[in-house]
């Protein structure tokens, strides 16, 4: 499984976690697995002050290979390599 990325605002809308796992979400909040979940599911607020919300997901070598290959394109393209240069 691919794990989603989470930003967690407060309740003025500042950002306290950025990009972040649910796990880390976990850790850097010191909650229970219960409450950030109940947070991403039905927009529970974590003791009564977080709100999490979905942003992205981390990249999958095997499911994202076309979109990581053309990174890498444009990428070696943007830093002037020639095809022969690459090692």
């Amino acid at each position: 499984m691919i794990p989603f990325l989470y930003d967690v605002t407060d309740r003025s809308g500042n950002l306290v976690i950025d990009n972040a796992t649910f796990a880390e979400v976990v850790e850097g909040l010191n909650c229970s697995k219960a409450q950030a979940n109940n947070a991403r599911t039905s927009g529970d607020l974590i003791f009564r002050k977080y709100e999490m919300h979905r942003v992205d997901r981390k990249l999958s070598r095997v499911k994202d290979i076309a979109l990581l290959q053309e990174f890498d394109t444009v990428r070696l393209h943007l830093l002037g390599y020639k095809k022969g240069d690459r090692k």
